[in-house]
């Protein structure tokens, strides 16, 4: 069921005080928000800054959201327990940083799903909402839950268009999943910052990535990258996610707010927003000429599928060892995109 679809995808401290207002004991709330990216990043100034201002709006003032760039709160892999602890507010964080709490999540990484990133999170939000990521979000409160685009393979100087082009590269991986679907199709997958990467890329540590065009650019790989292959690799997974006792602090109506605001269509709008700043950076450099580009054949994508079938069963045996039901959340995905 899950592989047959692979063709077809191709904030710091707390600061909430008590005021003498009307009403009576009404409260404020300011509210810290560590972000994992610097400021003038375009969901931290597209999406995240107006999702601020509309919930200071829709509180009368009562509620301010103050989002912080990477470096202010620590680094972004320790902005789950910062989270969980009521250091911060809340975060936008990445469960790839958190190796072992998210194996049921995990499921959404898997190669070939999805299309579309916000196909993705709409799905990743509803299956959480399903419970069937059992107690991995225990500790924390969701706002959105949304995925990357599907990455693909980018390389330096090497054309892929059989299974033998890819045997010994040197890839970076973003993720664990990633990195085991990688190393599945016979490459090398290297853990490391994505800062690093265009350094090792240009000094030939790596070969190339799985990567996004939207992130080209920012990262410094898109003068070094010659040949982009676009099958599908599956994505990573993102989350907003708040401190259950701060929100819990809140006055019924100023928690409303909050709920109306985030959940399925946050994260929806979350993928939109990478699907459109990624469609408009594919169409600039698919237009420049400098890339040799590579749809994938239907018997390499069944090749393909062939190679991952080990990466979705691992999986598995994973998430049933976790106490999940992999079969459960595999096939509620699978229902998902048939709506």
């Amino acid at each position: 069921m899950l592989m047959t679809r692979f063709k077809t995808a191709c904030a710091a401290l707390a600061m909430g005080g008590t005021l003498v207002a009307a009403p009576l004991l009404a409260q404020d709330y300011t509210l810290r928000f560590a972000a994992p990216v610097p400021e003038g990043q375009w969901i931290y100034q597209n999406d995240l800054l107006p999702w601020a201002e509309k919930i200071k709006e829709e509180s009368g003032g009562r509620i301010a959201i103050e989002i912080q760039p990477v470096g202010v709160f620590g680094t972004p892999d320790t902005y789950l327990d910062l989270v969980e602890s009521g250091v911060i507010d809340i975060a936008w964080f990445v469960p790839g940083y958190a190796p072992g709490r998210f194996k049921l999540t995990s499921a959404v990484e898997l190669p070939g799903l999805f299309k579309t990133a916000e196909e993705a999170s709409s799905t990743y939000w509803k299956v959480y909402e399903d419970g069937l990521f059992g107690s991995e979000y225990d500790g924390v409160k969701p706002l959105a839950l949304w995925m990357n685009v599907p990455y693909v393979l980018m390389t330096k100087g090497r054309t892929i268009t059989r299974m033998s082009d890819m045997q010994g590269l040197k890839m970076r991986a973003s993720g664990r999943m990633v990195g085991s679907v990688l190393e599945s199709l016979g490459m090398t997958a290297v853990g490391m910052p994505a800062s690093e990467m265009a350094e090792a890329i240009r000094l030939g540590v790596l070969d190339g990535t799985a990567f996004s065009h939207e992130a080209l650019g920012p990262f410094g790989i898109a003068d070094l990258i010659t040949d982009i292959n676009e099958t599908s690799l599956g994505s990573i997974t993102h989350i907003v996610i708040m401190n259950p006792d701060k929100y819990d602090s809140m006055p019924d109506d100023l928690k409303a707010v909050i709920d109306a605001n985030s959940g399925l269509a946050l994260s929806e709008q979350l993928g939109a927003s990478y699907d459109k700043a990624d469609a408009h950076a594919r169409e600039e450099y698919a237009g420049s000429g400098k890339y040799t580009y590579t749809i994938p054949t239907q018997d390499f994508l069944a090749d393909v599928q062939t190679a991952v079938e080990p990466v979705v069963e691992a999986w598995k045996s994973e998430a049933s060892a976790a106490g999940g039901d992999p079969d459960a959340i595999l096939a509620r995905i699978d229902e998902l995109s048939q709506d």
